[in-house]
C-alpha cells in the first residue's frame, strides 16, 4: 500500500525515537512519547499505557484523539492517575496482561471476556 511505510523507514523512525527517549529523564514525558509514537505507528486514535505493579495495572498515560477538546489529555491523565485494574479477566487490559496475548488483530476486535 502507498500509505504503508517501508521497513527501513520504520526501523529508522524507531532508532530516532530510541535516541530521543534515551536523552529524556522525565518518566511521564517518556511514557507519553512512547504512547504517542505507538499510536502514530499503529494509527490508533486512542491508547492507554499501564504500569504493572504486582497483580495490579496502574494507569500511567491516557491519550484519546476522539475526545480531543472535551476532557484534555492532562485531565484524562489526572482523572485516572492512581486508579488501577486487576491483572485478571474483569477488564480487557487485565485479561490482556494475564494472558499476555494480542487482543486487537488487524482491525477486528476479539471479545476477550
Amino acid at each position: 500500500m502507498a500509505d504503508e511505510p517501508d521497513l527501513v523507514e520504520l526501523l529508522q523512525e524507531l532508532i530516532d525515537i530510541g535516541i530521543a527517549l534515551s536523552t529524556e529523564r522525565s518518566m511521564p514525558v517518556i511514557l507519553g512519547r512512547i504512547l504517542s509514537e505507538a499510536r502514530r505507528i499503529t494509527r490508533a486514535e486512542a491508547g492507554t499505557l499501564f504500569i504493572c505493579e504486582g497483580d495490579q495495572l496502574r494507569f500511567a498515560v491516557t491519550q484519546n484523539d476522539v475526545l480531543e477538546g472535551r476532557p484534555t489529555s492532562a485531565e484524562l491523565n489526572s482523572r485516572y492517575r492512581g486508579h488501577a485494574v486487576g491483572v485478571n479477566a474483569s477488564s480487557l487490559a487485565g485479561w490482556t496482561a494475564l494472558r499476555n496475548e494480542i487482543v486487537n488483530r488487524g482491525r477486528r476486535l476479539h471479545a476477550a471476556l
